[in-house]
């Protein structure tokens, strides 16, 4: 048989059994097109750091909408020289591509290779039909590619395809594929990561850059030859693509998790706009996190904590570390545990706990607010008080021992607890909690001399955000975790910003921040310095009577950030584990590697009025 009676009885038969089929399959029925006119495919919520980098995302698909003129010719022109040259010559089916895969499958007459589908069914397999190959699906595929066309102009059906199809790695649409890819914005792809994409839809495993790079690139140069074939672009230019060089983003690089920041934000997003809203919905958040600071919160804290559960045989030691921009508030780096995996339990916002001697600072605050000089002496000597429920309550300091007349400098610096219940007595602790009140700390307070030890529970954002006070010289600022969220078109929804309140004696909080000077100088801090962290700073340690918890709160201009170590279940640590072995490491290491961040980005902001009020009227 000659090669054109061949071609003619091929088409001819292929022509009658399509319409035969798609009659039959007419009458069985098809999905209404009345879903692609309501079709809002799912939009993933992005969650921006402070430099605008998008770190985490809400949603089962990593997808961005895009309109046709916001995608590069490049990138269109990619897409349908490989996949349908003929698409804006044929209405939905091109009977000559089905002819043409026929012919090259004569043996076997698959009329409907997955070759020969057109961009218009492929949108309606996707977003209609399943991917099981057969005639029965092809046939309705077809057909409701017919009824697309009829529906919607070329450009819109190509807009809808390209925001619809998947690259793999969780990207759903050219937008999400060039930020996966290349971390770009769809508008500055060029020529050769236009051609790139256009490959690896086909295949996104098969053709994966990152799995499979020698196919990958050999079916992008196959891309680029159709792309001149089809006239999009000449011999020069095809000629400068192939020899572009293509960086890759790098899988491997350690990203920022921030897993327990993004759940503390999915749990006020979805108490303030509802789940399905801020998983489909397309939200972008903007957040005040600094990745570099978060990223060495992470690296330091989980580093340290895997080698004191191994040295302390105990592998449910946990932590927090919160790291807070003392004079806006904003949150810059949140870990809320070891592994969120493990527990999902926020202990920077939810453990409630004794923070121990880190309590002391507003005893010293109320002394400066009330006259004392960090010079003024007091005794340290043995005393013992009326306890309704032992009797007898004797303190004792750290070592056992008692120093005698001490300075109130002294005192705070080497932490001694019977000359700070002493300074407690002397100011009565009904005329504290006021001043611990006025800088953050909400919970419960009770008016008793052990308040100078930190008996009372609190949590690690409530004590750093009143450390925070103290820094900022009596302006309070309540911290946040989110700057702006916008919907899926741009509007905004929520604003914040620093909200910034005078609280307290400016020159009390310079005196008190002298004083904790000392700890950092000579005190139970002096050992920052051996772990790497030399700027100027003030701070404090904690450590519960029992080793059970261990605290340490450091204070600079520009970042304030608090490390507390213990088990969830409240036990002893160990012997001589207290805030200073413990916690500071962590602290002067994390603030080592993250203080030069905060510096860079270092700000001036209005500090409101400042008046001096009395703070036992807060």
């Amino acid at each position: 048989m000659k090669k054109g009676t061949k071609f003619f009885l091929i088409t001819f038969l292929t022509i009658i059994v399509i319409g035969l089929l798609l009659l039959i399959i007419s009458l069985v029925g098809l999905p209404s097109l009345k879903t692609l006119e309501t079709y809002q495919p799912s939009l993933s919520s992005k969650i921006y750091s402070s430099d605008n980098t998008i770190f985490a995302e809400f949603g089962p698909e990593r997808r961005t909408l895009v309109n046709l003129d916001q995608i590069p010719d490049n990138m269109k022109n990619a897409a349908v020289a490989i996949e349908d040259e003929r698409f804006f010559k044929h209405k939905g089916i091109d009977f000559r591509g089905i002819t043409r895969a026929a012919m090259r499958n004569i043996l076997h007459i698959k009329l409907f290779k997955e070759g020969a589908s057109t961009i218009t069914q492929q949108l309606a397999r996707s977003m209609f039909l399943t991917r099981q190959k057969n005639l029965v699906r092809k046939l309705k595929e077809a057909l409701l590619a017919l009824e697309i066309e009829k529906k919607y102009p070329k450009e819109k059906i190509l807009e809808m395809f390209l925001n619809q199809i998947y690259f793999g790695s969780g990207a759903y649409g050219v937008s999400a594929a060039s930020q996966t890819f290349f971390a770009k914005n769809i508008q500055e792809l060029n020529l050769a990561e236009c051609a790139l994409l256009a490959a690896i839809q086909r295949n996104p495993t098969y053709y994966s850059p990152y799995k499979n790079p020698e196919r990958a690139y050999q079916r992008q140069k196959i891309v680029l030859s159709k792309m001149k074939e089809c006239g999009f672009i000449n011999e020069e230019e095809e000629k400068t693509a192939r020899n572009t060089k293509i960086i890759l983003r790098n899988p491997t690089i350690k990203s920022v998790k921030a897993a327990y920041f993004v759940e503390y934000l999915r749990i006020y997003l979805g108490e303030k706009y509802g789940e399905d809203v801020i998983y489909k919905g397309g939200f972008e958040v903007y957040t005040t996190l600094d990745l570099n600071i978060q990223r060495a919160a992470e690296d330091i804290f989980q580093s340290h904590v895997q080698q004191l559960r191994k040295n302390l045989n105990k592998t449910d030691l946990n932590g927090s570390l919160i790291a807070i921009d003392p004079r806006t508030g904003e949150i810059k780096a949140l870990v809320g545990g070891y592994n969120f995996a493990e527990s999902q339990f926020n202990r920077a916002t939810q453990a409630n706990r004794q923070p121990g001697s880190a309590f002391k600072p507003f005893v010293y605050l109320a002394a400066m607010d009330r006259g004392f000089k960090p010079d003024d002496t007091i005794l340290d000597t043995e005393v013992s008080y009326p306890s309704k429920t032992t009797g007898k309550w004797t303190p004792h300091n750290y070592e056992g021992k008692y120093y005698g007349e001490v300075t109130l400098r002294n005192a705070i610096a080497y932490s001694i607890n019977v000359a700070t219940i002493k300074l407690l007595e002397e100011i009565g602790p009904e005329n504290v909690i006021p001043y611990a009140r006025a800088c953050g700390i909400t919970s419960f307070l009770g008016a008793d001399l052990s308040l100078a030890l930190g008996t009372y529970v609190v949590t690690p954002i409530e004590l750093t955000q009143a450390y925070c006070t103290i820094q900022n010289k009596g302006i309070r600022t309540e911290p946040f975790a989110i700057r702006i969220v916008k919907d899926n078109e741009g509007r905004i929804l929520e604003q914040n910003s620093a909200k910034q309140e005078t609280v307290l004696n400016p020159h009390s909080c310079e005196a008190t921040i002298d004083l904790m000077r000392s700890v950092i100088e000579y005190g139970t801090g002096r050992w920052a310095k051996d772990y790497g962290f030399t700027y100027p700073c003030a701070g404090k340690t904690g450590t519960t009577d029992d080793y059970s918890d261990a605290w340490f709160v450091g204070m600079t201009p520009q970042l304030v950030s608090s490390v507390y170590i213990g088990c969830d279940k409240r036990k002893s640590l160990g012997q001589k584990m207290s805030g200073s072995s413990v916690a500071l490491p962590i602290w002067a290491e994390f603030m080592a590697r993250a203080y030069p961040y905060a510096l860079q980005n270092s700000i001036t902001l209005p500090i409101g009025n400042e008046q001096e009020p009395d703070a036992s009227t807060n």
